[in-house]
């Protein structure tokens, strides 16, 4: 699973206060298509570090952070 970021350009808020958006491993990459005109980021999908993920015209930046799913059936 996906955490997006939204970067709010301020000193007063942490980036991690700013989620948009969970999305699927599956359906990242469709998921940084649709977000429209801007610079998309390549992102390395076996790390679990923040990593830019999408810079917007109107320099609106995101980040993606991916995070390992529990599996209760597994346990």
């Amino acid at each position: 699973m996906w955490v997006i970021f939204r970067d709010p350009k301020t000193v007063f808020n942490y980036l991690d206060k700013n989620v948009l958006e969970l999305v699927a491993d599956e359906d990242i990459l469709t998921y940084q298509k649709q977000m429209g005109d801007g610079r998309a980021y390549e992102i390395m999908p076996n790390v679990y570090f923040l990593q830019h993920f999408f810079s917007s015209h109107d320099d609106v930046e995101y980040f993606a952070r991916k995070y390992k799913t529990w599996d209760y059936d597994s346990m």
